[in-house]
């Protein structure tokens, strides 16, 4: 409840007593009591409302702060979302690199190793280039 709120209810409770008060003067000492209950009814009445109001008000500053914490939170969240969006982006620019590479050299050791000799060949040139040696 802000303090324009209290001084407006402040105003009409005021207003309130004066106009009873006027009133009271013109009956006589009997009605006066009974109005007299009636102003202090009317007061307490005022007084649970005010605190009411109070309650409320205090409730609403709570909810407020803990929704600037989360707003502020949310906007933090989006800030690192946006960094892991752009670090996606380039380790997927890196993985298709990779990729490549890969092609690049299975073509390269398809190409280099297609031509490689067995051991029973390799032996067999050994022993071949053996005897040519010792023929000299």
């Amino acid at each position: 409840m802000t303090e324009k709120d209290k001084k407006e209810i402040k105003g009409y409770i005021k207003k309130l007593s004066e106009h009873f008060e006027k009133q009271v003067k013109k009956f006589d000492k009997n009605s006066q009591s009974r109005i007299d209950g009636y102003i202090e009814h009317v007061d307490d009445r005022f007084k649970v409302t005010n605190e009411g109001f109070v309650g409320i008000n205090q409730k609403l500053e709570s909810i407020e702060k803990t929704l600037d914490s989360h707003t502020e939170r949310i906007g933090e969240l989006l800030t690192d979302m946006t960094i892991v969006k752009s670090d996606v982006k380039e380790l997927r620019v890196d993985m298709m690199e990779v990729k490549s590479d890969t092609k690049d050299t299975k073509f390269f050791a398809m190409n280099t190793f297609n031509n490689k000799v067995d051991k029973k060949h390799f032996v067999d040139l050994e022993g071949r280039v053996r005897i040519l040696e010792k023929s000299k």
